[in-house]
């Protein structure tokens, strides 16, 4: 597999696969849940999503893992903390429902910890949701941490995840 840096041509593509893969996570929440997961969605293809490399241009970064053809295969995006300057904030890993279980999540992470520590960061931070427990137990065997639980609006578990480098 080849990561490299998201071109123009990426985000078509990373919105619609990003949104396929929220879709299969709506299989695992109540009903009761599915209204706000569905308005979460809609707004980070709205804000986050919407102009990826205004979002995630330098200092930060976004890489695209593809296969030896070139067809893409995931995703994982990188900022810089409002809060902690030395802290990296990883985002939008998600691999495409045709590469799941084929360890492309972990190539990201580990590409994306690499620029980190090239970078100079000391820690990694990332939030996710307690039904993407796959996800979970993946960053918590790479030595992440849990260090909060909370809600996204009042009903969707949230973790956030932290990592010293």
């Amino acid at each position: 597999r080849i990561i490299r840096t998201l071109s123009c041509q990426d985000e078509n593509w990373v919105r619609t696969c990003w949104k396929e893969s929220q879709y299969e996570f709506f299989g695992k929440v109540s009903p009761e849940v599915l209204e706000e997961a569905i308005t979460y969605t809609d707004k980070v293809l709205e804000t986050d999503l919407l102009n990826i490399h205004d979002n995630y241009g330098a200092p930060g970064a976004f890489f695209v893992a593809e296969d030896h053809n070139g067809t893409r295969l995931g995703t994982i995006g990188i900022t810089v903390s409002q809060t902690k300057p030395k802290t990296a904030e990883l985002h939008r890993l998600f691999t495409s429902l045709a590469a799941r279980g084929l360890g492309v999540a972990s190539q990201l992470v580990d590409h994306a910890e690499r620029w980190i520590v090239e970078q100079g960061f000391e820690e990694i931070e990332l939030e996710t949701t307690a039904f993407q427990t796959q996800a979970v137990n993946m960053y918590l065997k790479r030595g992440f941490q849990l260090v909060s639980v909370g809600k996204q609006s009042n009903r969707i578990p949230i973790l956030i995840l932290r990592k010293k480098l």
